[in-house]
């Protein structure tokens, strides 16, 4: 999504906004992952790419939000993407995420009959990233990983 929020000149804040009432936004979305079924080999950031990509192995990095918002505003100031956003506090970046994780759930509830898109019971592997190093988390996919192609 943030590659249409660049497009369109938006945020993602306002590029979610719009989404809740612009379904073309999330149509736009659905097409480009579903054009990714066709290809091997890849990597998608995508909130319901289980919905989509079923025969994906999918992974839910897990991470509490005041940890997730922490992040985000040590790192603003290094991600071009996040120019626009409100990123003045770590509360203001924490509720700004518990009304996007809102936000998605009752659109994706609406539109694909999605419950629960971050419900654990939706990814092949899940990882709290806040107590791991980013290179743990990696290596812990990839051994998922290998694991999930052993058993095929």
């Amino acid at each position: 999504m943030r590659s249409i929020a660049a497009e369109r000149g938006l945020t993602l804040d306002e590029l979610q906004d719009g989404a809740r009432t612009d379904t073309s936004i999330d149509e736009k979305v659905d097409n480009l992952t579903l054009s990714l079924a066709q290809k091997e080999d890849f990597i998608l950031d995508s909130r319901i790419g289980f919905h989509f990509l079923p025969q994906a192995f999918v992974v839910f990095l897990d991470c509490p939000e005041e940890i997730a918002a922490e992040r985000i505003v040590k790192n603003a100031h290094k991600d071009d993407a996040r120019v626009g956003e409100s990123i003045e506090s770590v509360d203001v970046v924490t509720q700004n995420l518990k009304n996007r994780h809102e936000g998605d759930r009752k659109r994706y509830q609406n539109l694909y009959g999605i419950e629960n898109h971050l419900g654990h019971e939706n990814f092949d592997f899940v990882i709290d990233t806040s107590v791991f190093t980013p290179e743990e988390v990696r290596d812990q996919i990839l051994e998922a990983y290998q694991v999930h192609l052993a058993q095929e």
